[in-house]
């Protein structure tokens, strides 16, 4: 690999599809990776984004607020006996306001070998409703394993950035600012993006495709106005200060935030046997035949945009341990009570999803396929939601799947060798509840080790969405099941004690006054807030320009009267003499 000097200013740069760069070798690292690897492939690659510098300018400030988007490779045609190629992609936080961010990120990915094509874009964030501008990227080839990584320490390399042409306005702004600081132009290095690069004997040896092995990234993506204009006060909202708090990286959101919440699963999804492909009878979106489609394949893209879309209000968080990964769900989520999720989990292993209900009734033209961007094909889709039982239920034993901290599997129904004890424990529900994918019922087992093995610490329980006894768990979800008609009834009791002493006629108007007003049926105090139905965006325009309509009718009406000098406040209409 060429050498390439950073410090200095105008040097040429070659057509090469792998960039020149310069490299090092730390010498801060594991004494047990100090011996010799294996020239066998597969490896495990350990991938830390360190840093970029000197970047380019994309906001009038002076400065940008970039991030990194990559994507690792075997192409077609790389491993024998494999034609697909395999890819996975990963993303960077964003570092605000900034022309040399520090990320210090790490991934550890599987399946690398001699020829696997690393690529880095590198964007600077705007808001949702903006296309992030691209500053440029690095394409890097890894080969020549037996000169540089095979010996078990971590290499560092720094990898000058190819311009991105496409933005005439960031290199104008690039070239402006320079031009005003000739001093700090001249000592500063060439445009790069420094990276480290490990290898180490693989972890799973029989998965050739690239996946990833860890950690596990997650973000918390906010959008307030979507929340303000599809949702109405709810359950949770109330009786969210007598549940546990949220975690710290959320706590300065409000918690009317409608939220969007994306999680890299490490264990590569068995995509050979989960791979479901969109129904086109139910999501005409997806058929690129027809221009109409294709629109609302459009429309649909731009839905996940607003909700998935990263701005200066997106979280990130990390666990790096895999065994805390399902109890950091649990705590992410609260409170949990009252809430129902609905996901799908892409091929490449990403987690997507968000709440809904009758309080989060946004009008999506395909729910799923807006979790998916419009992706023809997933691993799974459908809903689920979590929390916390006690005691062993029959379904724990033939319908649950559990690994604990030590990543074995772990009887659900308690007892020896380190079985879960009967005094309570967190569970997952999910289904395939999903008419877009329709995630066959027979593939669940395959699914549920696949989540169990992802979520250690916390019960797994996969089931058809047809099933009776989910369907019921749903309804006591959402506060519709028996713990709710319990209120009711205690309520109703509470009542007739009350009134015992007083007349029948006036004892059953006021539960026919009860009745009316729905708080028998929500279990609800006199002075809660009702429950409202939800309000669409059409329907609030329509009741916005009723009412302009009939300011401006009146005020028409009090025109005429003012000119024909009437005294009399009938309808000028119906008097028109």
């Amino acid at each position: 690999m060429a050498a390439e000097n950073l410090g200095g200013r105008g040097q040429g740069r070659g057509d090469d599809d792998v960039t020149s760069q310069r490299h090092s070798v730390n010498d801060a690292n594991d004494s047990s990776m100090n011996e010799r690897l294996p020239t066998s492939p597969p490896y495990d690659l350990r991938l830390t984004v360190v840093s970029a510098s000197n970047i380019a300018i994309a906001d009038l400030r002076g400065t940008s607020d970039p991030y990194i988007i990559g994507k690792l490779k075997n192409v077609k045609g790389l491993i024998p006996g494999v034609e697909k190629a395999s890819r996975i992609h990963f993303r960077t936080s964003t570092k605000a306001r900034t022309r040399d961010p520090e990320w210090r990120e790490t991934w550890r990915f599987g399946g690398v070998r001699e020829g696997t094509y690393l690529k880095l874009k590198l964007f600077d964030e705007d808001s949702k409703q903006r296309t992030d501008d691209k500053l440029g990227s690095i394409k890097l080839v890894l080969k020549d394993f037996e000169e540089n990584l095979l010996d078990g320490f971590e290499h560092t390399r720094h990898i000058p950035i190819r311009g991105y042409k496409g933005k005439k306005h960031i290199q104008v702004l690039t070239a402006l600012f320079d031009l005003c600081n000739p001093e700090d132009y001249m000592k500063s290095p060439e445009p790069h993006i420094t990276i480290t690069l490990q290898l180490f004997p693989p972890t799973d040896s029989s998965n050739l495709s690239t996946h990833l092995i860890g950690p596990t990234r997650y973000s918390v993506h906010y959008s307030p106005l979507a929340n303000l204009v599809t949702t109405t006060p709810s359950k949770k909202q109330q009786t969210s200060s007598q549940s546990q708090g949220p975690p710290p990286d959320a706590s300065e959101h409000s918690s009317t935030s409608f939220k969007a919440y994306k999680i890299a699963l490490i264990h590569p999804p068995p995509s050979k046997y989960l791979q479901f492909h969109a129904d086109m009878s139910h999501a005409k979106s997806f058929d690129p035949s027809k221009l109409h489609y294709r629109f609302l394949r459009h429309l649909v893209r731009k839905q996940y945009q607003n909700i998935y879309g990263h701005d200066n209000n997106t979280a990130y968080g990390v666990w790096d341990d895999p065994n805390d990964v399902g109890q950091g769900l649990v705590d992410l989520l609260q409170p949990v009570e009252n809430k129902l999720f609905t996901f799908v989990i892409t091929t490449n292993g990403e987690w997507r999803f968000c709440e809904t209900g009758d309080e989060y009734k946004i009008n999506h033209l395909s729910k799923h396929g807006m979790h998916s961007n419009g992706e023809e094909k997933v691993v799974w889709s459908g809903e689920f939601f979590v929390r916390f039982e006690k005691g062993i239920s029959e379904e724990d034993i033939t319908e649950a799947k559990m690994y604990a901290r030590d990543g074995e599997r772990t009887s659900v129904a308690g007892g020896g060798g380190g079985g879960v004890k009967p005094q309570g424990r967190w569970k997952i529900y999910l289904d395939n509840d999903s008419g877009t994918y329709s995630p066959d019922k027979g593939k669940i087992d395959i699914f549920r080790e696949f989540m169990a093995q992802n979520l250690k610490g916390i019960e797994v329980v996969v089931k058809d969405f047809k099933d009776e006894g989910l369907k019921q768990a749903k309804k006591e979800q959402k506060g519709e099941g028996a713990e709710s008609s319990g209120q009711t009834t205690g309520k109703k009791a509470e009542g007739k004690q009350y009134n015992q002493n007083q007349p029948e006629g006036k004892e059953k108007e006021e539960e026919e006054f009860d009745r009316a007003s729905g708080e028998a049926d929500d279990g609800q105090p006199a002075t809660a807030t009702p429950k409202r139905k939800p309000r669409r965006i059409i329907s609030i325009l329509k009741e916005e320009n009723e009412r302009r309509l009939k300011v401006e009718e009146e005020q028409a009406r009090k025109e005429r009267r003012a000119r024909r000098g009437s005294n009399y406040n009938s309808d000028p209409e119906e008097n028109l003499y």
